[in-house]
């Protein structure tokens, strides 16, 4: 951010934050499953294009036309990133990577095969949605929240320096703000299920083979839980009563209910809440002229343009 801020104090133009926040993303999602060596996340961070080759195809799977296009180059791309995860794997036997991540009390271990697609499912759900959530979260701070709002969370975070972790997650206000972000611009939200019999849904007869979607993320916008649901208003998730939290129970479900409930939600919430705290505590994001571009699918996320500047520069704004 320090280079948008200083790009912005130089031209007086928006900048386009989407790029540096996917590698950001992708940077902090790599430290989470393999650590802090060095030398594993490099290779890795060199092959971020085969990354996003991979993960862009695969939205494609249930495109027939585009299989032999898109989805075909992300294959080529998969069996690349297939051949650098199994080298790591196997230079660290050792240090015991795959009983880290993914043994059990009973000393049974996945494959190697069975590891490396796990690898790539945690990058993958990790990386498109994390990215889509701060974008979003840029978006609604400088386009939608109310000025008292932005005070009330500047305020908050005056005087707390980030580095006690639990202070930071105790933030009601930083979490109220995250959670209306996840309300309006959910990452995910809808599932697609392939029918393997015809169906009968309200009278119509769905064939088999057809692909349906449930649009789950439509709840948020349900007024009888949510009033005004098109306005960005962090006050919905501050001081709940207990009549609000159970109507919001079901129908506020960013990361998923019950069973399959996303497994890194917690991971996701950490990353935008240190995200947005060191973004907001260090720089002035204002709104610019230029729309942000909306995308919902596969993943939905707002995609600002915005100017950017250091707290000391604020002044200028």
């Amino acid at each position: 951010m320090a280079e948008f801020a200083t790009e912005t104090q130089r031209t007086n133009k928006p900048i386009d934050t989407h790029h540096n926040i996917k590698l950001f993303t992708f940077n902090a999602i790599l430290f989470f499953i393999f650590g802090s060596r060095t030398q594993d996340v490099q290779i890795l961070q060199a092959n971020f294009d085969n990354f996003v080759i991979w993960m862009a195809g695969l939205g494609d799977i249930f495109i027939p036309e585009f299989m032999n296009g898109p989805f075909a180059k992300a294959m080529v791309a998969r069996t690349k990133l297939t051949s650098i995860l199994l080298a790591i794997i196997k230079e660290r036997q050792s240090d015991g990577l795959n009983k880290i991540l993914f043994g059990n009390h009973e000393g049974i271990f996945l494959s190697d095969n069975e590891l490396v697609d796990n690898l790539l499912v945690m990058i993958f759900v990790g990386h498109d949605t994390s990215t889509g959530s701060i974008s979003s979260s840029i978006h609604y701070w400088a386009n939608e929240m109310a000025p008292e709002e932005k005070e009330m969370l500047l305020r908050e975070i005056e005087d707390v320096d980030g580095t006690n972790m639990t202070e930071l997650l105790a933030l009601p206000v930083l979490d109220a703000f995250m959670k209306e972000v996840l309300r309006m611009a959910a990452p995910a939200t809808a599932i697609l299920r392939k029918l393997n019999q015809d169906a009968d849904i309200l009278g119509h007869v769905v064939p088999s083979g057809s692909v349906l979607m449930l649009p789950y993320g439509a709840l948020s916008y349900n007024p009888d839980v949510f009033p005004e649901p098109n306005k960005f208003n962090i006050a919905r998730f501050l001081d709940l009563s207990a009549q609000d939290a159970k109507k919001q129970a079901y129908a506020y479900s960013p990361f998923g209910l019950g069973a399959r409930q996303c497994l890194g939600m917690h991971l996701a919430r950490l990353e935008l809440k240190i995200f947005m705290f060191q973004l907001l505590k260090s720089f002035v994001v204002l709104k610019s002229d230029i729309p942000s571009v909306i995308e919902g699918f596969p993943v939905m996320m707002v995609k600002p343009q915005v100017k950017v500047l250091s707290v000391l520069e604020k002044h200028y704004a």
